[in-house]
C-alpha cells in the first residue's frame, strides 16, 4: 500500500521495468506503449480513495497514448502534458533505441504538435519513455524516464536520421518519473513542480506555467476546439487520461 505520490511513482517505474524485461525474455508476446500507459493510469486509479488523488480516464486509450498530470494548489494548477513512448533493445548491438520517438515516419509532426498545443494552453510538454533496465550497456534508465519535448526535438533533429533514435544520444539528461511526484518536506509549491519538470529547458519563467484551476467541464471545452492532433473519428467523445494531485493534501515523501 502507498500513501504518497512518490511511492506510487517509484513502484510504477519498477513495474514497468519488470514488464519490459519479461517481454525481452519472451519469444511470443510484446508490450505496447498504450498498455504501459493503461497500467500507470490503473495504478493511480486504484488509490483514488486517498484525499489528494483523483483520476479522469477515458474508456479506452487514445491512439497517441498521451496522459496528463495536473498538480493543484489552492485556486491554481500546473499541467504536464506527456507523450508516451517505449524503448527497445537491439540485440545485435546492445543499444537502446526509441523507435517511434519522432512518429510519424521520423518527421516529428507529433512532437511539433505536442509542443504547439502545450504552449497554446500553458502546459509543460514532456515525453515519458518506458525502459527495461536489466542491462546498463549504454544508459542505466529506470522503468519510466522523463524529458522535455523541446529538448528531445533540439537534440534529435541535429543528428542524422539513422541516429536520432539512440537513447544515449537523445536522452542524456532524462530523469526518473518519480522525481516529479516526490514532494519536498519543506516546500510543496507549484513552482517546485515546474522546476523539476523543466530542468532541461533554459530560461523558464515558472509563473508562465501556473494558471487558474479548471473544472473538468472547462477542460472538455478546451479539448473541443484545440486538440485536433489527438482526435480522430474513432476517438470522438473520449477524454485523455488525467492524474490529479492536490498539493494541499498530498503528503511529502
Amino acid at each position: 500500500m502507498f500513501n504518497d505520490p512518490c511511492g506510487i511513482a517509484k513502484h510504477l517505474e519498477k513495474l514497468t521495468s519488470n514488464l519490459l524485461e519479461l517481454e525481452n525474455r519472451s519469444r511470443s508476446w510484446t508490450v505496447g506503449e498504450t498498455t504501459v500507459t493503461d497500467i500507470i493510469i490503473a495504478m493511480f486509479q486504484a488509490y483514488t480513495a486517498l484525499p489528494w488523488l483523483d483520476v479522469d480516464a477515458s474508456d479506452e486509450a487514445l491512439t497517441n497514448a498521451d496522459f496528463e498530470v495536473i498538480f493543484m494548489k489552492g485556486s491554481e494548477e500546473v499541467v504536464l502534458l506527456l507523450q508516451a513512448k517505449r524503448s527497445r533493445k537491439i540485440k545485435s548491438s546492445g543499444n537502446t533505441v526509441v523507435p517511434e520517438i519522432f512518429h510519424p515516419d521520423s518527421q516529428g509532426t507529433q512532437n511539433k504538435n505536442l509542443i504547439k498545443f502545450a504552449q497554446a494552453n500553458n502546459m509543460i510538454p514532456l515525453y515519458a519513455i518506458y525502459f527495461s533496465d536489466s542491462s546498463c550497456s549504454d544508459l542505466c534508465f529506470r522503468g519510466i524516464m522523463v524529458d522535455s519535448a523541446q529538448e528531445i526535438r533540439a537534440r534529435g533533429f541535429k543528428k542524422p536520421r539513422r541516429n536520432i533514435r539512440l537513447a544515449k544520444k537523445l536522452l542524456p539528461r532524462a530523469f526518473p518519473f518519480h522525481e516529479i511526484f516526490c514532494l519536498a518536506r519543506s516546500t510543496n509549491t507549484l513552482q517546485d513542480i515546474v522546476g523539476r519538470a523543466t530542468r532541461n529547458v533554459s530560461g523558464v519563467d515558472a509563473s508562465s506555467y501556473i494558471s487558474v484551476r479548471k473544472s473538468r467541464d472547462e477542460r472538455s471545452e478546451v479539448e473541443e476546439v484545440s486538440r485536433p492532433y489527438r482526435v480522430t473519428a474513432s476517438e470522438k467523445g473520449l477524454r485523455p487520461h488525467r492524474i490529479y494531485v492536490d498539493l494541499d493534501r498530498a503528503p511529502a515523501e
